[in-house]
């Protein structure tokens, strides 16, 4: 997990243990004699519990035994600090000269095929990074790939391409279209798929530019690390791509206006093409969905509110199915273990210190976690609308190899509580519904905006049906995208 676990008990157990990953060259010995050392600390005197700290390596099965290079690229992410992986780190910290945004700028200028990544914004001081990676995109004539999280899905111009994530479905043309560069502003984007396409690829130059110096390098592929303050630095490098004085030879060596429109072209038709798709599987769709849920809400949520999104599937539904021609709202959201706890408290937070009101799009595994924080939601003086996907646990395992195992998958993976929100809505003086159907639910999110007061709206879904509809979605995408390819 992204918490520390490692003797997290401190000392009130009895005995610790950080097993390794499963491995095939491991003796069974070694897992039974410390299997048998637990036992013994834990019966004997004093008894009590101890902590046995057991990873395995995502997708938690089928993945043993798999050759290097064809191991997922979350598994091999989980390597990226282990000692046994290492890789030569290039790191050009930025400070107060210009140097090293002119000589970035210089390198990227030169590139006729690179993306650039607008990934999760950082922090309160990062408040123009959606203003400036437009820029830069279109400075150096490639296509903007815009996170979710970035606040640049709905600032963007012609150069972006929204539905990036759904295009790399097709392997045809995340071959076709593989970047010699890549400029990743900000946090890390959302889409693992983004990532296995860059580990595959292995661009030449691969720079990043940050707020934070934490190293942000799953796969051993970053050449270059500019660290600072965001605004500044980016306004630089656009000044010093577009100006021909700074661009020097870099200038002479740009792509033709034919080569850079032949580039972007394929990245917009391809998201253009799973926009399409979307449209036509969920804006009149016959049943209630859980993907149709997320369009409307980026969709429906007025302009001057804010959005805050669980993790898990709502925030994945969001980065792939939301419609980018919604209102341009900040998204707030809880990533990594804070994804799942105190989310609730989290969206009140948001309404409370912007003053205003605030959509929450939150899963039910999620929300039971916080549920005491609705109490919250009476007290505020800013109206809460939590939209509540209840597909009676967690949906986002359907999409793992262990789903297959029916005995094992429900109860350590679906986890079915079998509750309703109806009772705690009620407990805590919420407003309350309960749509069916898609024209009650859009109805439903436009009364609960016109409310001064707080709205639980619980969407119930199966599991089964939604998983089944997702990959519908992607298989037509897929088809779409291939299409476009030569």
């Amino acid at each position: 997990q992204t918490i520390d676990q490692v003797k997290i008990f401190g000392d009130r157990v009895r005995w610790f243990f950080d097993l390794p990953a499963p491995d095939a060259a491991i003796d069974p010995a070694f897992v039974l004699t410390t299997a048998a050392q637990a036992v013994r600390y834990a019966m004997g005197t004093p008894s009590g519990p101890v902590h046995l700290n057991v990873p395995f390596r995502d997708p938690l099965t089928d993945a043993l035994g798999a050759p290097e290079a064809d191991v997922p690229l979350h598994i091999a992410a989980r390597w990226a600090s282990s000692a046994a992986y290492s890789a030569p780190y290039t790191a050009n910290h930025w400070g107060r000269s210009n140097a090293d945004f002119r000589l970035l700028a210089w390198r990227l200028a030169e590139v006729e095929r690179g993306v650039v990544i607008a990934g999760r914004r950082q922090g309160h001081r990062d408040v123009t990074q959606h203003l400036w990676a437009p820029k830069i995109a279109e400075a150096l004539g490639w296509p903007l790939l815009p996170d979710i999280l970035s606040d640049a899905r709905t600032h963007t111009d012609d150069s972006a391409s929204p539905f990036f994530d759904l295009a790399l479905l097709s392997d045809r043309f995340g071959s076709h279209y593989a970047p010699q560069a890549v400029l990743l502003l900000g946090n890390a984007p959302v889409s693992k798929r983004l990532w296995t396409w860059l580990a595959r690829q292995r661009p030449q130059l691969f720079a990043t530019v940050r707020l934070s110096p934490a190293r942000l390098d799953p796969f051993h592929g970053v050449t270059d690390t500019y660290e600072g303050e965001p605004t500044g630095f980016l306004s630089a490098l656009c000044w010093s791509i577009e100006d021909p004085t700074h661009g020097g030879e870099a200038k002479k060596r740009r792509p033709t206006a034919s080569q850079s429109t032949e580039w972007l072209e394929g990245w917009r038709q391809a998201s253009d093409a799973a926009s399409q798709v979307l449209a036509e599987a969920l804006d009149t769709p016959a049943d209630l969905s859980e993907p149709f849920v997320a369009r409307v809400v980026a969709r429906g949520i007025p302009k001057d509110e804010a959005l805050v999104v669980a993790a898990s599937m709502p925030v994945r539904d969001l980065d792939q199915y939301a419609d980018a021609k919604g209102p341009a709202v900040p998204i707030y959201a809880n990533r990594g273990a804070s994804g799942i706890d105190g989310t609730v408290a989290t969206a009140v937070g948001v309404a409370r210190g912007r003053e205003g009101g605030a959509t929450l799009l939150i899963g039910d595994l999620a929300l039971l976690h916080d549920l005491n924080s609705l109490a919250l939601l009476r007290a505020s003086p800013h109206r809460l609308v939590v939209v509540a996907i209840n597909n009676d646990g967690g949906g986002i395992f359907s999409f793992l190899p262990v789903a297959k195992q029916a005995d094992v998958f429900e109860p350590y993976f679906g986890t079915p509580h079998g509750l309703s929100f109806e009772p705690a809505a009620r407990m805590f003086g919420l407003d309350y519904a309960a749509p069916t159907t898609p024209a009650e639910f859009e109805a439903a999110y436009r009364d609960a905006l016109a409310r001064s007061t707080s709205t639980l709206i619980e969407v119930r879904t199966d599991r089964g049906e939604q998983h089944a509809l997702r990959l519908d979605i992607q298989a037509r995408v897929k088809a779409a995208v291939d299409a476009l390819v030569p």
